[in-house]
């Protein structure tokens, strides 16, 4: 009897492991946390309409209705928050906070944020670049 019962607390804490581990397997393979708005479709909405408005080369072109209309259905605040290293060498991340801007959009008060930090940053750089060409 006494047998019989080690081996089923051995085998609840065998399943208890695994059920663990399928927990933080699924919690780290979510896209958002818990709390963080999912804002990547819209993200790529913006990106992939506003393409002429945000692209690296070039001046800055004023947004088309389309864009327009896709912008003013974004949360470009929360967009702003996602954008990744790779992001931020495909698009202009000035041109984004002007496009915000011209969209009645503005990033409020983006030096909260480490995102809106590096497109400051990246402004700098990319009118030093400019400049230095």
């Amino acid at each position: 009897m006494v047998a019989k019962v080690a081996h089923e607390s051995k085998m609840a804490i065998k399943v208890f492991k695994l059920i663990v581990l399928v927990l933080v397997f699924i919690m780290l393979a979510m896209h958002t946390t818990i709390g963080e708005k999912d804002c990547y479709n819209e993200k790529f909405l913006v990106k992939a309409v506003c393409h002429n408005s945000i692209k690296l080369s070039g001046p800055y072109v004023p947004p088309n209705d389309p864009c327009r209309a896709a912008v003013e259905a974004s949360d470009m605040l929360c967009i702003c928050g996602i954008f990744k290293a790779a992001d931020e060498v495909a698009i202009s991340m000035t041109k984004f906070v002007e496009l915000a801007k011209d969209c009645n959009k503005p990033l409020e008060n983006p030096v909260t944020t480490t995102t809106t930090k590096s497109i400051i940053a990246m402004g700098i750089y990319e009118n030093w670049h400019s400049v230095h060409q």
